[in-house]
């Protein structure tokens, strides 16, 4: 199932969602330049979910920093199984600790969250809505602070997770989010749906690559290539093949 969501107010931008449809899963981009309440949204749809109790959300904040709140690594993914308890069931003592080698925090668990490097500190955020399973994973710049081999962990994650539940990213990076989210949102004192490489060209700032650049002088001179395909340069080098063979660049002014 989905879930609808009317009249949700943003408070510090001062504008409203009037209508929103949150997928029962797949992977989502919200995206939008700097201050229009992205992660605004992230808390107020926290606070839908709270309130509603229609679904469970989690969130890993831009600074994961101000969520982790145990005096262990072990303690701040496994507070909510104990209630009480002195040791936990084992299927889930097994499932906590796959997701921390997973994350590569299982020979960390002794140790104090602060005491970690900025990338340890968003993977525990990230292994600890894991062990959650929420409905909606909710990452705000899920990539910061991420060497590119947790990146690759993350990604592997996200695919898995949006098979059952959905993942809604901010990220400023649209080379790696048209890679990962087909769909989503331009967040712009309002919600505005759409295929995010046709939001990326609609609404995205200065290009930040040749290859971007080239891609965008491409759709202003309408020419038929994929909105997302300079994101693959084997892609990009394969569409534009195909209409310099068909002659549609030479017939265009660039």
């Amino acid at each position: 199932m989905s879930w609808q969501i009317e009249h949700l107010k943003i408070p510090h931008s001062h504008w409203e969602i009037e209508s929103l449809v949150v997928p029962d899963s797949g992977i989502w981009g919200l995206v939008g330049h700097n201050g229009a309440g992205k992660s605004q949204v992230f808390s107020r749809l926290i606070s839908w979910s709270i309130h509603s109790k229609a679904a469970r959300f989690g969130l890993v904040a831009q600074n994961p920093m101000l969520q982790l709140t145990e005096a262990t690594v072990w303690d701040q993914v496994t507070w909510p199984f104990r209630r009480g308890r002195t040791t936990l069931p084992r299927e889930t003592y097994n499932r906590v600790s796959q997701i921390l080698e997973d994350w590569d925090l299982l020979d960390l668990r002794q140790q104090e969250p602060w005491q970690l490097s900025g990338g340890q500190q968003r993977c525990l955020a990230l292994a600890a809505m894991e062990c959650l399973a929420p409905d909606v994973y909710l990452l705000d710049e899920p990539l910061e602070n991420l060497d590119r081999t947790h990146q690759r962990v993350l990604e592997s994650k996200m695919r898995k997770w949006g098979k059952t539940a959905a993942v809604i990213i901010t990220s400023h990076s649209w080379q790696w989010l048209l890679t990962i989210a087909s769909a989503g949102w331009w967040c712009h004192e309002g919600l505005i749906p759409g295929d995010l490489g046709d939001l990326w060209y609609r609404f995205a700032g200065r290009p930040e690559t040749p290859l971007e650049d080239l891609w965008r002088r491409l759709l202003d001179a309408k020419i038929p290539v994929t909105p997302r395909a300079w994101t693959d340069p084997a892609w990009a080098r394969q569409e534009a093949v195909k209409i310099w063979d068909g002659g549609i660049i030479r017939q265009s002014t660039l």
